[in-house]
């Protein structure tokens, strides 16, 4: 506060008490898989960023993935949020990845590749629910996306794959 010289009247400097605000931070050990899952499905990562809104973040993806802040002066407590704002919503961040989206992998043998292949494309699997990555190179048909689709995906192409490792024999 200080006083003019015309006046006895205190003029309050709200410049001088703001709270420097957090800058965005990018997250680097995300896996690649969920990264391009949440690429691909808009409302995966509406409903991550809904999460995310409880710690004052939100996720934006692109070639990287980058938590932005949204506190603001008027957020209530906000300089004690902004001392532990970027921990909180890094971890915040692993949690709901974790908790919400499922990661699962097929390794197929050469001789079914095209056959399992073939199944998992008949399947039209990649939606806002999950997303089907070919490895070929090694063999692997990876599925990511929301936790109870991807769990029951690779039940069903797992139970076709051994059927038709069983007629192979």
């Amino acid at each position: 506060m200080f006083f003019t010289e015309e006046a006895e009247t205190a003029i309050y400097d709200i410049s001088k008490h703001t709270v420097p605000l957090p800058s965005s931070f990018i997250i680097t050990d995300v896996d690649d898989h969920f990264q391009s899952f949440l690429q691909q499905s808009i409302p995966a990562l509406e409903q991550l960023n809904s999460r995310m809104k409880a710690k004052f973040a939100k996720v934006i993806i692109s070639e990287e993935t980058t938590v932005e802040c949204l506190l603001s002066q008027k957020t209530p407590r906000v300089r004690e949020i902004v001392k532990v704002w970027e921990r909180e919503a890094k971890e915040h961040f692993h949690e709901s990845i974790y908790e919400m989206f499922h990661k699962s992998e097929i390794i197929v043998t050469e001789e079914a590749w095209s056959e399992v292949e073939s199944i998992t494309n008949q399947k039209s699997l990649d939606t806002d629910q999950i997303l089907t990555i070919y490895e070929k190179s090694s063999l692997k048909i990876v599925f990511v996306g929301v936790k109870m689709t991807v769990q029951n995906i690779h039940l069903d192409i797992s139970e076709k794959y051994r059927e038709l490792s069983l007629i192979h024999i």
